[in-house]
This record gives C-alpha cells, structure tokens and sequence, in this order.
C-alpha cells in the first residue's frame, strides 16, 4: 500500500512579460557597434608609433568590442529602456571624448567624435541631453589625456585623416539607414492605427444602428402588449360581469343553486387570467417607463387574507404549513395594493414552489427607520416571507 500527502491546489503558472525595447535602443545599436569600431580604428592609426602599455591595448579592445553589446544587454532588459539608452549615451560620449584624448587631441579625431555623438544626442534626447553629451565628451577627453600625460598631437598621418572622414561619412550612413528603418516601421504602425480606426468606426456605426433597431423592435414589441392586453381585459370584463350578473339572478330566484360553485371557477378564472394579463401589462409599461404608483390606505389583513387564498394551492400542493403572522395594532399601511399585492404573491409563491413539506412564514411587523442620531424618523409596514425546510 502506497501512502502519500494529498495534493494541494494546483498552482496556476505566472507569466511574467518582458519590458518592451524602445525603439531608439535597436536604433542605437547597430550605429553604436560600427562608432566605436572606427574609433578604435583611428585609435590604432594614431597609437601604432607611440607603443602604449599593453594592459592600455587590453583595455580598449574590450571596451571597443565589448561595450556596444553590454550596452544593449542592459538597455533592453531595463523597465524604463529610453532612460537606460539615455544613460548609454553619455557613456559613449565620454568614450569618444577619451579616444580622443588618448590619440593627443588629434583635430580629426575630436570633430568625427564630437559630430557623431552630438548629432546621436540630438536626435535622441534634444538639446538639453545633447548639452549633457557634450559635458561628457570634455570629461571623458580630459580623462584620456590624463591617461596619456596630456600630450598633444595635432599633427595627423593620412591614414587618420582617411580613416576620420570615411568614419564621418560611414557614421551618418549608417544613422541615417537607422532612421529610414524605423522611419518605415513608425509609417507601417501608424497605417495600421489607421486601419484599425476605421474598423472600430465601422463597428460603432453598425452597433449603433443595431442599438436603434433594436429600440425600434421594443418599442413595436411594448406597443403590441399593451394593445393586446387591452383587447384582452375587454372580454374578460365581460365574462366576469355576466358571472356576477347570473349569480345575483341565482340568488333571486327559487330555482336550485347547483350551477354557483361553477359560477364561482368561471369568475375565479377569468380574474386570474385577468391578474396574467395585468402582469404582462406591467412588464411592458416597466420597460418604457411608464409605471404608475397610486397610493392609498391598504388594509393588512384582508391584503394578506386574500394573498393567502390565491396561493393556497400552490402551499398544499408540496405539502407546505403556511403560517400567518400580524403584529397587534397594525392595521393598514400606505401604499400601491396591486404592485404590494404583485411583489408579496410572487415572494410567497416562490417559497410554495422550491419548499417540500416546510413551513412557510408570512408574517407582517412595523420596522422603524433611524436618522443619523438614532431617532426614528419614520414608520413602514415590513412584509416577508421565509421558508422553514422540514428535517
């Protein structure tokens, strides 16, 4: 026999979704790899005759391969991805504005860096980040001039001067593909906007003009129950009139009185088909609105009594108790009879129908009403019906 922890509730799996990749971070990418390779290409033209330390060498190379990555890798993997990419810009600054220093302030050298990375800035962040680039680039020149005793070399071979326009050009080239790509991407998401817009438009107007058929359809429904429950009652009147008529005529006469407890089903009937027809009445003035409370005294008891007699069947025929309950001295309460009659034969017969052998309570009791301080402030009739299921 194997025995075991029973297994506890299943644990729902929690995606979580990665931060989305502002757009200038792949902007800035491709530009970043091809800035820093030609800087250290202009580095190499300009360091080959001056032999630095090797762990200078070291240096460079890693930040020149290693850095374009390790930016993207952070950038991409931030909540605020702008901000990061921001922040990567002003650590490119200071690295072209050390290459710069590095390679004794070569002229060539500093414009290349200084128009690349300010016109980066600009276009990313505007003037006031492109004023903190510049902020940047001078720390980071001073930083490399320091790293290189402040020599100055403003005498550049030829191979540095090639190297220094062919960077310009290769730079700008290469931002301005950048640009067109994402130029082209931000033209395709805002067509598509458009598209969608147009959809949900359409959509509005079709839903719109459903909304008013449907209107339309409800008011020719509502129309409809109310003309034919008019046309109903007529009859039905007539049928209970002519009942009442021959059994006056009955009671008059000598004749034998079998045919009154037919009388009496015949007008008990057409009065409940009557109440069926008024419902129905109801249910469409509710939905257009036009409700109508008439109030006046309504005698408890007889209110009661009579709702008592209309559900009696329904209580005996699950084999229910109904237990009727008055509270002394309340004698009538302020309201509309037929919706308090509706409202209190509805509730009663839900209890008969969904009780088995239970006893159903149908009481009435006066309920005061509070104000803020805990006077009372009002009186009101409070009328329920509970259901006590038998064991």
């Amino acid at each position: 026999m194997m025995s075991g922890a029973s297994p506890g509730p299943p644990v729902e799996a929690v995606h979580v979704s990665a931060p989305s990749v502002h757009r200038i971070v792949r902007l800035d990418y491709p530009v970043r790899i091809g800035a820093h390779l030609f800087g250290g290409l202009l580095l190499l033209s300009v360091l080959l005759d001056r032999a630095p330390a090797t762990s200078m060498w070291v240096a460079l190379a890693v930040t020149i391969v290693a850095w374009p990555h390790v930016a993207y890798w952070v950038a991409s993997r931030c909540a605020n991805s702008k901000k990061a990419e921001l922040r990567n810009l002003m650590v490119d600054s200071f690295l072209m504005g050390s290459y710069g220093g590095i390679a004794g302030y070569n002229p060539w050298i500093m414009v290349g860096m200084y128009a690349a990375m300010n016109s980066s800035n600009l276009s990313v962040g505007g003037s006031r980040h492109a004023l903190r680039g510049l902020i940047a680039l001078i720390a980071g020149a001073l930083a490399g001039g320091a790293a290189m005793g402040f020599e100055v070399r403003p005498d550049s071979p030829l191979v540095t001067t090639l190297l220094s326009a062919t960077a310009v050009a290769l730079y700008l080239t290469i931002f301005g593909i950048s640009v067109h790509v994402e130029a082209g991407r931000a033209a395709k998401v805002r067509l598509a906007l458009q598209d969608r817009n147009r959809e949900i438009e359409a959509q509005a107007v079709r839903l719109d003009e459903a909304r008013r058929h449907a209107e339309v359809a409800n008011r020719a429904k509502s129309a409809f129950l109310a003309n034919m429950s008019h046309e109903l009652r007529t009859p039905l009147h007539a049928v209970i009139g002519y009942t009442e008529l021959l059994e006056e005529e009955l009671l008059d006469t000598a004749v034998p009185k079998t045919a009154l407890p037919d009388l009496a089903r015949i007008k008990s009937s057409a009065r409940d088909l009557l109440r069926l027809i008024n419902d129905v009445l109801d249910l469409s003035n509710i939905e257009s609105g036009k409700v109508e409370l008439h109030w006046e005294d309504v005698a408890v008891r007889e209110l009661m009594d009579a709702i008592a007699a209309s559900t009696r069947k329904l209580v005996l025929a699950n084999g229910n108790v109904l237990a009727m309950e008055i509270q002394p001295g309340l004698d009538a309460v302020y309201a509309d009879p037929t919706r308090l009659r509706q409202v209190l034969s509805n509730i009663l017969s839900n209890a008969a129908k969904f009780t088995t052998s239970g006893k159903l309570g149908f009481s009435a009791r006066r309920q005061a009403t509070v104000d803020a301080t805990g006077l009372p402030v009002e009186t009101k009739l409070s009328s329920r019906s509970r259901t006590v299921a038998s064991a």
